[in-house]
């Protein structure tokens, strides 16, 4: 009988047992997720730094022509587009990160450099050549002043990721892709370069004014809680198709209108935060409030309601 079972049990197949993998090959694995997570939003930079490489040559390009004879302004108008699609590259390139979760350190300086090419160096050397250079050493000078804005806001942008005294709904100061697209739509709509001493006098003070609004404390929208997974009215869709269209429709004006737009945005805000006019609005509310003819019209519609 022993035999009989040894010899059965011989003959049975004992199941194998599974090997159980180790905290140390889990971790491998896991490195390796991450590191091919991190290549898209990586991707985007290196993208929107080319793009920002590619507008600096394509402007370079119109200084053999400064009267504007030859390819220069289609050299300018195309140095703008690049521009345009670098601030496109970089808004995916933190969105994608945001959403993989795949936001590191070294993502975040690899991003500021590439910003400070693409949004410093690419659009100050740009509104230079198109419409400062008449203005001698004070351009160029002006055109510095530029890039020197950019790479205090972005430094400044860091400095407060770094700490985590960052709002999420807003950004500190006008972005650096917004002021470079500003640059760009004014001169993807009049890309012939400006001889007029009186404009570029006027296109200095506004580019000393926009590099102001990049340092400033004035508050602009981030649109990152604007989520792609929530849901939207239908509404929404349809506002998206007619932007669309307007801008299929007539480019150099949709573009530098909707430039103007986000422009002002934080401007507008700044002044309805101001201390006056917010005691201006509560004395308002307050008259309101103890108006007799308002309060019986009120409690009159609340007569009726019932």
């Amino acid at each position: 009988m022993v035999a009989e079972q040894t010899g059965s049990s011989k003959g049975q197949k004992r199941p194998r047992k599974r090997k159980r993998r180790s905290s140390r090959d889990a971790g491998r694995s896991n490195r390796r997720f991450k590191r091919g997570i991190y290549l898209l939003p990586g991707f985007f930079t290196v993208s929107n730094l080319f793009m920002g490489f590619m507008s600096i040559i394509s402007t370079m390009h119109c200084l053999a022509w400064p009267s504007g004879d030859g390819p220069g302004p289609w050299s300018l108008s195309l140095s703008a587009v690049f521009i345009g699609i670098a601030a496109l590259l970089d808004a995916l390139d933190g969105r994608v990160a945001r959403l993989a979760n795949a936001t590191s350190q070294f993502g975040v300086e690899f991003d500021s450099l590439a910003d400070i090419v693409s949004f410093g160096m690419a659009p100050s050397l740009l509104i230079y050549v198109w419409g400062l250079q008449s203005l001698g050493r004070v351009g160029w000078l002006t055109a510095f002043i530029i890039l020197v804005c950019c790479s205090a806001r972005l430094a400044r942008f860091n400095i407060r990721v770094d700490s985590g005294s960052t709002d999420p709904r807003f950004f500190m100061g006008m972005p650096t892709p917004a002021a470079a697209c500003f640059f760009a739509a004014l001169v993807f709509a009049i890309p012939r370069p400006v001889t007029d001493l009186r404009v570029a006098i006027a296109i200095m003070v506004v580019s000393v004014a926009i590099s102001y609004l990049m340092v400033s404390n004035f508050k602009y929208a981030s649109f990152k809680k604007l989520g792609m997974k929530n849901r939207r009215p239908y509404i929404f869709v349809v506002l998206v198709g007619l932007v669309l269209v307007a801008v299929a429709a007539a480019p150099q004006v949709v573009l530098l209108g909707l430039s103007l737009i986000y422009l002002f945005s934080g401007i507008l805000r700044r002044l309805g935060s101001l201390p006056w006019l917010k005691r201006r609005r509560s004395g308002e509310g307050d008259a309101e409030a103890t108006d007799p003819g308002v309060l019986s019209s009120s409690k009159t519609s609340e007569k009726g309601g019932e």
